[in-house]
């Protein structure tokens, strides 16, 4: 395995620099926050490889002779050797590659190569990222090993590259925490679901479709506190893509004797004790304590390509956002707020917003109760 920053390697017009897995890895993060911020596009070439050091001579006498100044290659795992291919589309990046393999010397070094385009056909936000399975004149024992890794890992390389990997410790916290949470709380459940039950007729759960980790759509639980026939949802709709396109703070949409919502609702959501179910989520690993909040598809696709970097991490109960502010800030300071979440993700950062979040949920009730008394009085 050659996994380390290879040192300078010539051929008769350039020099050609192999990154480091972590190097490469750096990179690619950094290409994806220029292109997020300047609208553009890239490609990565992921090629695998006959990874030995008369292979990868063979390989590097060829290759730098078709990149780009700007174009830069490093290591994505033992047999993936990743060109980033800066401002091209799909479409130009394989033309990029079919020009190689016209080289009979780069050919016979591949197994097979792959595309991602960004934004495009990411993988945060698509399935479609482009597989070719080479026919070589490589033994057949070789083909079927490589073609199973491959296979297996269709879209892991790249997405490990850029995106946050869960850490062990926030699992451990999420399934303890949660457990337990689960366990002692199981009474208040109960009877929540009973009154439910009594006063409203319909399921206990209002289970919904949130974006969750790297894009993926999840089943999203809470307390019903609608009645089932009176929830509106182009009313919300309306709403949230108006707090989107505005700078206006994000208050909810929580209306004063609003018909739809059953006795003793109220309650429920400005305690936020209709959030509980969602410990079931974070239990099951698609949520966690901590992160952005989940938001509906129909607001992904809303979203700017910048903003789809909250998606870097599993979604969850609380965050930064909400004990930073909350309802007084903006969209842009939410998203933000996420953001800065991911990039400084840490224990002591999930501890800090954990021990943070109830003295917050019970300062936001005193001042709506506040709010209230000085508008009666």
């Amino acid at each position: 395995m050659i996994n380390i920053l290879v040192k300078e390697r010539y051929n008769e017009n350039r020099k050609c620099l192999i990154y480091s897995n972590k190097e490469f890895k750096k990179i690619l993060k950094y290409e994806r926050k220029r292109t997020d911020r300047e609208g553009g596009i890239f490609s990565v070439l992921m090629l695998y490889i006959k990874n030995d050091e008369v292979h990868l001579n063979n390989l590097m006498k060829k290759i730098p002779n078709y990149l780009r100044d700007i174009d830069l290659m490093g290591w994505l795992d033992d047999i993936c050797l990743g060109i980033l291919l800066p401002a091209y589309d799909q479409n130009v990046a394989l033309d990029f590659c079919h020009e190689m393999l016209n080289n009979k010397d780069v050919k016979t070094n591949i197994f097979a190569y792959k595309v991602h385009t960004y934004p495009k056909d990411w993988n945060l936000f698509s399935q479609n990222s482009h597989l070719i399975d080479k026919e070589l004149n490589i033994h057949n024992e070789f083909q079927k090993v490589f073609k199973k890794k491959i296979l297996k890992n269709l879209d892991h390389h790249i997405i490990s590259a850029v995106v946050v990997k869960v850490p062990l410790w926030k699992r451990v916290l999420d399934v303890t925490a949660s457990g337990i949470g689960l366990l002692l709380l199981s009474p208040l459940i109960i009877l929540i679901s009973c009154y439910i039950k009594i006063f409203s007729p319909g399921p206990v759960f209002f289970i919904q479709k949130r974006v969750g980790y790297k894009g993926k759509i999840f089943n999203f639980y809470k307390f019903r506190t609608m009645h089932v026939s009176k929830s509106n949802d182009t009313v919300h709709n309306n709403y949230v893509s108006q707090l989107m396109s505005s700078d206006t703070p994000m208050v909810k949409l929580d209306k004063k004797n609003d018909p739809r919502i059953i006795k003793g609702g109220s309650f429920l959501r400005k305690s936020s004790i209709d959030e509980l179910p969602q410990l079931i989520n974070v239990f099951i690993g698609n949520m966690s304590l901590v992160g952005p909040r989940p938001c509906l598809p129909y607001e992904a696709e809303e979203y700017l390509q910048w903003h789809k970097n909250r998606f870097d991490i599993l979604p969850g109960m609380t965050g930064l956002w909400q004990v930073s502010g909350k309802n007084d800030l903006t969209f842009k300071q939410m998203i933000r707020l996420d953001i800065s979440y991911v990039e400084n993700l840490s224990l002591l950062n999930d501890l800090i917003i954990l021990f943070k979040t109830i003295p917050t949920v019970v300062g936001l009730m005193f001042d709506k109760a506040l709010k209230k008394l000085k508008k009666n009085s």
